[in-house]
């Protein structure tokens, strides 16, 4: 996590951590990695650690970055 978002975040005090393993067992009701799940070493090691740090009947949502459906293959694109 950006050093100076988390700032920014901590003095509108939102609670942030930089690491999924900081964060207690059974602790959120809700939890929502918007386009982060993609940038992991580890995405499955990251879901179960996450799914661990919901309550019981809690959710996760994930926000990964798509394609539209009409979208096509460009060989040039570097994206």
């Amino acid at each position: 996590i950006n050093a100076s978002a988390r700032d920014v975040a901590g003095q509108l005090e939102v609670k942030c951590f930089d690491r999924v393993d900081l964060v207690d067992d059974e602790w959120a009701d809700v939890i929502i990695p918007n386009s982060a799940l993609e940038h992991t070493h580890s995405p499955l090691d990251e879901l179960k650690a996450l799914y661990r740090k919901r309550r019981n009947g809690g959710t996760i949502v994930f926000g990964v970055p798509h394609e539209p459906v009409h979208w096509k293959f460009s060989p040039g694109d570097i994206n």
